[in-house]
């Protein structure tokens, strides 16, 4: 069950020095659609309820692609897996 999963790794994961743990979990009714659900309106409104998602966890997603680019070496995320002069903003 993800919810305890979720639980578990919350109160395990604090003894390992450094370790990040990020849950994107999106609850919107907006997002109760088939795979192949082809309607155009209830496709507008998943895409509507994803910006508005995004939006309000945007510094969660910027801190966990952060994580991710030191963790591949690209600490400044331009891709050459190195750092420069703007890694110091991120």
């Amino acid at each position: 069950e993800v919810d305890r999963t979720d639980a578990a790794l919350r109160t395990l994961l604090p003894m390992i020095p450094g370790t990040k743990y990020f849950r994107f979990n999106p609850v919107d009714e907006r997002c109760d659609v088939e795979l192949d659900e082809t309607e155009a309106g209830l496709l507008q409104g998943l895409t509507d309820a994803t910006d508005e998602y995004v939006a309000r966890n945007d510094a969660g997603f910027a801190e966990c692609c952060a994580a991710l680019r030191v963790g591949s070496g690209d600490v400044d995320g331009d891709g050459d897996g190195g750092a420069d002069a703007s890694a110091a903003a991120i």
